[in-house]
């Protein structure tokens, strides 16, 4: 039974991503010796530290950034605090210049700074200590660029700190090469990652909301603010209908030659209860096409309404003349108030409440059941539970990974993760989604467990580097596109 719980450790860690956060904590609660500053051999195979993520960052940035060519650890350009706030709430019409691409460079995607794994034979000898040498940690980092519409990957290090027990100290050694991995050109700039930054698609949306105007008034409300209509104002937005939000999904159409986002329309009450637009989708989508940086290349196409379509173009729907509908969350009895039927969970207070009447955490047993063993300011840590040791970390694109498994001294595997989360979501015909977290969302849009509520109060946590590039995060701003804002969260 024992390889069989190990396994399960790893698949249930897949499904807490998607509805159960809490499975892990099955496995590692009441810890009863958790060292975490011990730096254990197997600490070689540790995922980068915010620390380290924003040393490399800045490195790269620092060596890359010139007068001629701009580089930044995001594709939104440095903007004042103030302007990005108020965009937010519906005052995108001046920033929109900015939110074009601008050929500059930009590190990317959900691995834009990720551990290079060491060699496999140097690492098992230092960790079985045949070898006294510790391998050197280094960075693999993803950089688009815009100034040669290609995608570059690079070997970046050694990385110093985590070697010397102080991951939150992490330092590139001045004068480290910047090592490409792949060749100029090879990756187009169409299979660039998706940087939740990304918004330059939306700069072509009046392609669409112009003449579709009266229309998608009459259907859905003036709920259309200038971050999806820039320049309409009030006409086009009340502040008492909520707001439509325009999510970019990658479509599976997408070439080396053009890259195309399916664009969903979802309606939120507020920027403080996102969750709400999962349940309130428009129906409403279109497909945007993008070449280049150029938004004279780029085209919107592929537009349905009311399960009608698809059309070509906005004139095209409305010589088609499709039967209307009216599809107004508010007034169908939508609340978009957290605690209410289509916010998940209950309103903070009652989770406070639910946290403050959970009895307390049970005596921890005797003898110990398991130990827990990591880096001063890393993420993973090296568990054993009778008889068992593994060494568990948490990659930023794929999650769990489980490293050096043994079984009473004997190795059974080298490496045991995940490589991929992915959601499949059915539609009526060509507006499938076909969700890929390593792809999107995984470093760029996660959360702290609640401890209490997600998981037993006593439970033991894993951390996981977030790749936090200054963006409106959901009506957040992040603001220093020179350096990154990665930092440390509970994962699991």
């Amino acid at each position: 039974m024992a390889p069989r719980l190990l396994a399960a450790l790893i698949l249930t860690a897949a499904s807490a991503y998607f509805a159960v956060p809490a499975a892990l904590s099955l496995f590692l609660v009441s810890a009863n010796v958790q060292d975490e500053a011990s730096n254990p051999r197997q600490a070689i195979f540790d995922e980068l530290s915010p620390a380290e993520t924003r040393a490399v960052a800045k490195y790269v940035v620092d060596a890359m950034d010139t007068k001629e060519i701009k580089m930044k650890t995001t594709y939104f350009p440095e903007i004042p605090l103030s302007a990005l706030a108020s965009a937010a709430f519906g005052d995108m019409a001046p920033l929109y210049d900015s939110m074009l691409p601008h050929g500059h460079n930009y590190i990317a995607g959900t691995t834009a700074v990720t551990l290079f794994p060491p060699a496999k034979d140097a690492a098992l000898a230092y960790v079985d200590g045949i070898s006294d040498e510790r391998p050197d940690r280094y960075a693999k980092v993803v950089v688009t660029r815009g100034t040669a519409l290609d995608v570059m990957e690079y070997k970046v290090g050694p990385i110093r700190g985590c070697d010397k027990n102080a991951c939150d100290a992490a330092v590139v050694e001045k004068g480290s090469p910047i090592v490409p991995l792949t060749t100029p050109g090879s990756i187009s700039y169409e299979k660039r990652p998706f940087d939740i930054a990304e918004t330059g698609y939306a700069t072509i949306f009046d392609r669409i909301f112009e003449p579709l105007k009266p229309l998608l008034l009459e259907s859905f409300g003036k709920c259309f603010s200038d971050l999806t209509y820039p320049g309409c104002g009030s006409e086009c937005f009340s502040g008492k209908e909520g707001t439509v939000f325009p999510i970019p999904l990658n479509d599976i159409s997408s070439t080396s030659k053009q890259r195309v986002y399916r664009v969903v329309t979802q309606w939120l009450r507020d920027w403080d209860s996102t969750e709400a637009m999962y349940l309130h989708v428009l129906p409403f989508s279109f497909k945007v096409a993008t070449i280049g940086t150029d938004p004279k290349d780029w085209k919107v196409y592929h537009l349905t309404y009311c399960g009608h379509g698809p059309y070509e173009s906005a004139e095209a729907l409305l010589q088609a003349n499709p039967p209307r509908c009216t599809f107004k969350p508010i007034e169908m009895g939508a609340s978009g108030r957290r605690g209410d039927w289509d916010i998940p969970g209950a309103p903070d207070s009652a989770d406070y409440e639910l946290r403050q009447a959970m009895p307390p955490p049970p005596p921890p047993r005797s003898p110990p059941q398991y130990s827990l063993a990591g880096v001063k300011g890393g993420n993973g840590r090296l568990v054993e539970w009778q008889g068992w040791s593994f060494f568990a970390t948490h990659r930023p694109s794929t999650g769990l990974a489980a490293m050096d498994i043994k079984f009473k001294g004997t190795r059974i595997a080298y490496e045991l993760s995940l490589v991929e989360a992915a959601a499949h979501y059915s539609g009526s015909g060509g507006d499938q989604s076909l969700y890929l977290d390593s792809a999107a969302s995984m470093s760029q849009l996660g959360s702290d467990l609640k401890r209490g509520l997600d998981c037993p109060k006593h439970a033991s946590y894993l951390q996981g580097t977030i790749w936090e590039g200054p963006t409106t995060l959901l009506g957040t701003p992040y603001v220093k596109a020179d350096l990154s804002e990665a930092r440390h969260y509970d994962a699991f």
